[in-house]
């Protein structure tokens, strides 16, 4: 036992998993308006959520 040292690795983290989930809704109006490209009235009505989402998606992604 004299001079045996015992390393410890930690699991790996699945927090990762978190972070893309939350990237993923938050980035979801944006994803879905280019996708089905609606008419400008209903763009300039998705705006704020757009915007907001995309904020908090990167965010979220680059401070967790």
């Amino acid at each position: 036992m004299k001079g045996e040292i015992l390393v410890v690795k930690p699991s790996p983290s699945l927090g990762w998993i978190i972070v893309l989930g939350s990237a993923i809704i938050c980035f979801m109006p944006l994803w879905l308006l280019l996708l089905f490209q609606p008419p400008v009235r209903m763009f300039l009505i998705a705006l704020p959520a757009i915007l907001s989402g995309s904020g908090i998606g990167i965010f979220s992604t680059y401070v967790f």
